[in-house]
């Protein structure tokens, strides 16, 4: 029986955000530890701040590169 721990784990290094909402142009690059472990992230801000816009951008890219390399996706193609 081996030891070894097999992980096909996929961190989001960068999100860029141009003129959608209420963002003129906003580029995030996420932090990682020295073993290169992601270190979490808090968003704060006002109502209307875009939070969940720069969350929703997140999930759409995930969602959309899924639907690229599976053809049996829950969410129908071209719909994100």
């Amino acid at each position: 029986m081996s030891n070894v721990i097999q992980s096909n784990q996929v961190y989001v290094k960068c999100v860029e955000l141009e003129n959608y909402g209420p963002y003129e142009k906003v580029k995030y690059d996420f932090r990682f530890d020295a073993n290169g472990n992601p270190i979490p992230l808090i968003l704060i801000g006002k109502n209307g701040s875009g939070k969940s816009i720069f969350l929703s951008h997140i999930v759409n890219a995930i969602i959309s590169a899924k639907q690229k390399i599976y053809d049996n996706c829950e969410v129908e193609s071209g719909k994100v």
